[in-house]
Formats: structure tokens, C-alpha cells, sequence
């Protein structure tokens, strides 16, 4: 028994070191600044061409190259409808799309054109790249409340202040776990035939959805001639719904279930992305 407990107290300690390796990892992620998130002028590109040993003007062979980069950018680029306005984007939606879109941009740097045109092209796509790798926050607040409260009763019934604090630990690492990738987001919402509701919404169709199973005691009903006791009817009217215990349970699973769920977050958003 106490060789178990000694071993409690290194598995503790590891996970909170996990929490803030994590943690680390996912805030140095989010504030690295993108490849391509710069001004492009011709004043930029005349200046790596002196730097190269070249004019400081681009030739028409080289603004064609370039041009012709750009085109095959645009190829792979997805154009996205913004429903409530109608409007279209040119998105990225994949990080394989991203991948070629990028390479291409690179090739079309290198050239370093100083067509006014093709330098506008050019920083057009590097915006579009580099707010598909903008971090945006795709959690559910309602999933930290519910875990925050189930922090502070294993606090309190535990008294065990390193609990706690890995469940805060936990919390947090959801929290910055859940900062996806802007087309990641945008492949989710292009794939849905509605506006995602998330946590709450879902757990709120459950209970509008769910079937009333209540029974009620009636008087006015005889009594029953073989086991003596008063029949029940089912009350279609009662609003006290059985849902209700079905969000209470998933918001118990989910505030206990909170690191496997951070963990997830963070293999997705971070490693895969």
C-alpha cells in the first residue's frame, strides 16, 4: 500500500510537467509569426535583387515566371461562400492545399519581380496564407465552466490541492489547445450543411428534443384489481423533461473527461496542424 502511494505522487508531478510542456508548446505556437506575414513593394524585392548581384528592376522573362507562380496558386486555392452576405473568398481549406499554395509563393518570391502587378498579386496570397494560419479559438466556453466547477468539488471533498491544480492544469491546456488553425475551422464550417451549434447547442437540441417519460399519479384512475394499488397514466404535459439528467451527466463526463479532451485538442491543432 505505501509503495502505491509513493508512486502517486511521481505520476502527479509528471502529468503537471506534461500540462506545462503543453501549455509551452501551444502559446509559442500560436504567437509564431507566419512565413509570409510581411509588405511586399518594390522597394523590398529591388533590394534582394542588388543584394543577389542583379538589376534592380526585374526583366519581362522574370515578371512572366512570376506571374505564372501566382497563376498555379490561384489554382489551388478554394473559393469560399460566406452565406449571411453572399460574399466569396479565395480560402485555404487543407494544410496539403497550404503546403503547395506556400511553395509556390516561395518560388514566387525568389524571383523577386518588381511588376506592380505581380507585386500586388503576390501580397494578396501572402494575406490569404497567412490568415489560414491565424489561431482562432474553436472551444466551448461552457465545457471549461463545467469543468471549473467539477476543479472546485474535487477540491473541496479531495482537499487535495495538486488534484485541483491538475484539473485547472487541465483546463488550460484545453483552453490553448483549442486555438485551431483558421483553415481548419474553415473546412469544418464548409462541410456542415448548417452553422455548427457546439457543446451547449448540442446539449440544448437534447433537451428540446427529448421525449417527456414522466408518470404522474392519478386519483381519478380505479385501482388496480390485482395488485391493489392505484393505476399511473402517462402524462404527455408534464414539463419536467428526462433530458435534463442527460445534460447533467454529459456536462459530468465532459468536466471529468476534460484532459483526454484537452490531449485530443492538442494532437489535432497542434501536431497534426
Amino acid at each position: 500500500m505505501k509503495h502505491h502511494l509513493l508512486l502517486i505522487g511521481p505520476v502527479l508531478w509528471g502529468q503537471v510537467i506534461l500540462i506545462v510542456i503543453m501549455i509551452g508548446y501551444s502559446l509559442f505556437i500560436i504567437n509564431k509569426k507566419s512565413e509570409f506575414d510581411q509588405v511586399y513593394t518594390s522597394e523590398y524585392f529591388s533590394t534582394i535583387r542588388r543584394s543577389n548581384g542583379k538589376d534592380s528592376q526585374s526583366s519581362p522573362a522574370e515578371d512572366a515566371q512570376a506571374k505564372g507562380l501566382l497563376d498555379k496558386l490561384r489554382q489551388e486555392l478554394t473559393v469560399f461562400q460566406n452565406h449571411p452576405n453572399d460574399a466569396s473568398y479565395l480560402v485555404v481549406l487543407k494544410k496539403k492545399q497550404y503546403k503547395k499554395c506556400a511553395d509556390y509563393l516561395r518560388q514566387a518570391i525568389d524571383v523577386a519581380s518588381t511588376h506592380p502587378e505581380v507585386i500586388s498579386d503576390l501580397q494578396r496570397y501572402a494575406y490569404i496564407l497567412t490568415n489560414s494560419q491565424r489561431r482562432l479559438f474553436d472551444g466551448s466556453y461552457s465545457v471549461m465552466v463545467a469543468a471549473g466547477i467539477a476543479t472546485l468539488l474535487v477540491g473541496y471533498l479531495m482537499s487535495d490541492i495538486l488534484i485541483a491544480i491538475l484539473f485547472a492544469g487541465a483546463i488550460a491546456v484545453y483552453y490553448f489547445a483549442s486555438f485551431a488553425p483558421e483553415y481548419l475551422i474553415l473546412n469544418k464550417v464548409a462541410n456542415c450543411s448548417h452553422a455548427p451549434t457546439g457543446f451547449l447547442g448540442t446539449l440544448a437540441q437534447i433537451v428540446g428534443n427529448a421525449k417527456v417519460i414522466t408518470y404522474i399519479f392519478d386519483t381519478q384512475d380505479p385501482i388496480d384489481t390485482i395488485t391493489g394499488n392505484n393505476k399511473y397514466r402517462y402524462d404527455d404535459y408534464s414539463q419536467v423533461q428526462a433530458s435534463v439528467f442527460i445534460v447533467i451527466l454529459a456536462y459530468l463526463l465532459t468536466s471529468i473527461g476534460i484532459m483526454y479532451i484537452a490531449c485530443w485538442r492538442f494532437f489535432r491543432n497542434f501536431i497534426m496542424h
